[in-house]
Formats: C-alpha cells, sequence, structure tokens
C-alpha cells in the first residue's frame, strides 16, 4: 500500500518516515465465551461429562498416583471427589498453584505469567474493517526482529473498537483486575502513538483481561520479554505417572496442544491414540460451508421477523443451532423482542437458562449473550434481562438485586 493510500485511511498516522504499509489477513473471534461453550458442547455430544460452577479445589494423592479431583460445587458450596485413572490439570495459569498447595510439587523451571489487558470502545475509531498497529513505549529484548517499539493495536470488532495490549508481569494468585491509574495510562500510550485518537478513560465502555504464560522479567522492567510458550508436563518426573499438567497459551494454538495433551493420556493408559479428528470435525453450531449463503438461509426460512443486525448476531454466536433459539419463540411470540437497544432477543436468555447451564445474571450477560460483552447495555435492558433470568430461576428480589450489583462492578475499573 502507497504512503498516499495509508494517509487517506489513516491520516493521523505519523508521516515522518513513512513509506507505505502491508496489508496481511488474520481471525477474529466474534465472542470469546460462546467459542469456549461451543468447545464445551462439542465435548459434550461426543460424551464427556460436563459441570458448571465446578471448581477443581485440590488433586487427591495416594502414593505414587493422583486418584482424583476434589471439588467444590460453587452454586451450593458442598465439595465432593471425581476419580479419574488419568488427571489432566487443564486449569492455565492457576494449574500450578493447584498443585503446589495440593501436592507440594513445582513446575520446574516455576511459570512466569503476565497480566494481559486491552479495553473496549464503542464505535469504530479509525476503520469499520482494518486494523492498524501503532508504536507503543517500550520494546522486547527479545525480538529477533525490531524496528523499535512494541506496537498497540486498534482494531474493528463488531460494532466496538478493541484497544491493546499491555502486560504486566504478575503471579495468577493476585487479583485480577485493571486500576483507573492504568486505565489512564493506556489511553495516555495509544494517544501518544495516534494523536488524532484522542481518547479519554470516559471512552472506555469495559476492559478485558486475562493470565498468560510470559517471558521471563526481572521486576520493575520496563522492556517486557515475551516469550510466550505453552507447556505440556508430564509430572511421571515427579514420581506420579498419571498426571499430567497442561497450560496453553493461546486459542491458536489450544487444538494442538489439546491433542498433545489427550495423546500422552492414552499413553499413560497403555493404548495407542487414535488420530485426531479436530482438523476436519466443526465445532457445536459451526458446520458452515459458506458464510454469507448460510446466514441468508437462517434469515429465510424462519418465519420469524427480526432486525438484520439481529439476524447476523444470532448467526455469529450460535451458527447452525440458531434454530434452536429461535424455536422458544414459537411459543411466545414476545420472545423476539430486543432487549433494549442491544442486539440480543428475550429468547436468548430463556434458552442460556434452559439449554446453556447459565445459573445467574453473570452467566447470561457475559457468557451465554453478547449482551454485555462490549460494554453495559443500559439500566433498562440489565433490569429486563435480571427481571428473566430471576422469574426463570425462580430468585427473589434480595437476590435479584444482588446480581445486578455483582454485574455494575464489572464495568468499575
Amino acid at each position: 500500500m502507497s504512503r498516499s493510500e495509508v494517509l487517506r485511511l489513516f491520516p493521523g498516522l505519523e508521516t515522518r518516515g513513512l513509506t507505505g504499509a502491508a496489508i496481511f489477513a488474520d481471525g477474529q473471534m466474534y465472542n470469546p465465551p460462546r467459542l469456549v461453550l461451543a468447545a464445551v458442547k462439542s465435548a459434550e455430544s461426543r460424551g464427556a461429562v460436563v459441570a458448571n460452577h465446578v471448581e477443581a479445589v485440590g488433586l487427591i494423592r495416594e502414593g505414587s498416583r493422583v486418584t482424583g479431583v476434589e471439588v467444590r460445587d460453587n452454586i451450593d458450596g458442598g465439595t465432593f471427589a471425581i476419580s479419574g485413572s488419568v488427571v489432566l490439570n487443564a486449569a492455565g495459569p492457576y494449574g500450578e498453584g493447584l498443585i503446589r498447595r495440593t501436592l507440594g510439587l513445582r513446575l520446574q523451571p516455576p511459570g512466569n505469567y503476565s497480566r494481559d489487558a486491552c479495553f473496549v470502545v464503542r464505535g469504530h475509531l479509525l476503520h469499520p474493517s482494518l486494523t492498524i498497529a501503532v508504536q507503543g513505549q517500550t520494546g522486547d529484548p527479545d525480538a529477533i526482529v525490531s524496528r523499535g517499539n512494541r506496537h498497540l493495536f486498534v482494531a474493528p470488532w463488531r460494532q466496538y473498537s478493541l484497544v491493546g495490549t499491555w502486560h504486566k508481569v504478575c503471579s495468577p494468585e493476585e487479583e485480577l483486575s485493571v486500576s483507573e491509574q492504568e486505565l489512564n495510562r493506556f489511553v495516555a500510550e495509544v494517544n501518544a502513538g495516534y494523536p488524532d485518537l484522542n481518547l479519554s478513560v470516559d471512552d472506555i465502555s469495559m476492559y478485558n483481561c486475562g493470565f498468560v504464560p510470559f517471558g521471563e522479567n526481572r521486576e520493575g522492567a520496563k522492556d517486557l520479554r515475551y516469550g510466550h510458550r505453552s507447556r505440556l508436563v508430564d509430572h511421571s518426573r515427579d514420581g506420579l505417572e498419571n498426571l499430567i499438567s497442561l497450560v496453553g497459551v493461546r486459542f491458536t494454538t489450544g487444538r494442538r496442544e489439546a491433542e498433545r495433551a489427550v495423546a500422552l493420556a492414552f499413553h499413560k493408559l497403555g493404548k495407542r491414540p487414535p488420530p485426531g479428528k479436530t482438523s476436519s470435525t466443526p465445532m457445536w453450531g459451526g458446520d458452515i460451508e459458506n458464510w454469507s449463503t448460510f446466514k441468508a438461509s437462517l434469515e429465510s426460512e424462519s418465519t420469524v421477523r427480526l432486525h438484520e443486525d439481529v439476524w447476523s448476531a444470532l448467526a455469529h454466536n450460535y451458527g447452525t443451532e440458531a434454530g434452536q433459539v429461535l424455536e422458544t419463540i414459537a411459543a411466545d411470540p414476545a420472545l423476539a423482542h430486543r432487549i433494549g437497544d442491544t442486539d440480543c432477543i428475550r429468547a436468548q436468555v430463556l434458552y442460556a437458562v434452559r439449554e446453556e447451564m447459565a445459573t445467574s445474571l453473570s452467566d447470561v450477560v457475559f457468557r451465554r449473550t453478547d449482551l454485555a460483552t462490549g460494554g453495559h447495555p443500559g439500566p433498562e435492558a440489565l433490569e429486563a434481562c435480571a427481571e428473566m433470568v430471576s422469574e426463570e430461576l425462580e430468585l427473589d428480589g434480595a437476590e435479584q438485586s444482588r446480581q445486578m450489583a455483582e454485574v455494575e462492578r464489572r464495568f468499575g475499573p
């Protein structure tokens, strides 16, 4: 792309030294929590037993074997044990703490972790389909090819813009949050890279963050070594023949890491692992050959009349299973109504509770629908959703208020 074309698309770029740009294609997740749910549903459809809100709190050891996992039901607070011939510790960055607390084991070398964070702004800040990388104020000393400081990305995402990513070396045992002071620093850094953005903290509709494996860094370092690597650990070296730990890095490598972990589990059972099929098996709702054709047929073959934006959201969130959501409207046409000004319809809320193991308002708005995945949906929309969830789960007024307050806290720094 020529220099003049770049400046036509992004007129606020620094012009000194600018000679042009290159464009490459990349994938983007429409709704990451629903992609996780699609993986869970895919596993369940093939025989996995799925339990929601069940937390692994300990590993049960008998001599040189780990015979199971002690878990807590975070709905009623009860605890119980799950037995297994092989135990795969796939708790990600939290897995290292789990084996240390319950077995006294430490990964060698110990893991290094970062809290990666980005923030969301309503609307497309720069371009509706192109992401731009702007210069940040820190660099990666381990980069093989470097042209200065690392990049921050401003990416269009649905009707929003994603801005990030920022890294902070820390322990997964620390609180997972982003302070208002940090958000101010993030905004200042991206404004320095593209001054015409002129963003303020008030423009942020929400932030997202999570722990990921990271490179080795000294405390207080400014230029961080990123060094993201997944780790698959066979604990036979620790004297435990049937325990495996997997610390993954990202969705793009998740399928490969899962195949490696499952193959190791088969070997520990004395069996030959079957050929992996995930490279050719569509995930739940994902058996779509042509996106445009699928979306058009979903709308034309339904008797339900919905706004174009709602059809698009249903297709993205549920894929080929969107018809299951629409079936609930047959019994109650009012379920086709949108919730507030969002692209979420009332049928999705009931479907989340009845068919997708949603047990709270937070489950519904953050992890089953896209009602609040990009920002606050508005007081009226949140209250309408809360009333539906409360009626379906038979919650009293006090519990409904508590759950609404829990959701509201998510939008504060």
